[in-house]
């Protein structure tokens, strides 16, 4: 079955990179990874990131969050439901972890 969007793999590629990054930015915060950047850095890389998760779920936007206007699509049910919650507890998580 062959994708009606011609850029959804490399999007695709794309997030889980960044996801990737984000685990090491993670694990380098915490001492269990090594990477060229000050402390001060991390933590704002981090809080930065974990602001923008949880932005992602309160902003009001036609499409994403719990303030979304649009609501009766099947991606609306699942922002609802899946995606919105776990965007703020990682955002909420990730913001933690920047200030211990």
């Amino acid at each position: 079955m062959s994708h009606r969007l011609s850029w959804w793999p490399p999007a695709a590629g794309g997030v889980a990179l960044a996801l990737a990054c984000l685990a090491w930015l993670l694990l380098a915060h915490a001492g269990h990874a090594r990477l060229p950047l000050a402390d001060a850095t991390l933590c704002l890389a981090l809080l930065f990131v974990g602001a923008a998760f949880v932005c992602r779920t309160l902003v009001p936007n036609p499409y994403v969050g719990f303030l979304k206007s649009i609501r009766n699509t099947r991606w609306a049910k699942y922002d609802t439901w899946l995606y919105s919650p776990l965007f703020l507890v990682l955002g909420l998580l990730i913001v933690v972890q920047a200030l211990s």
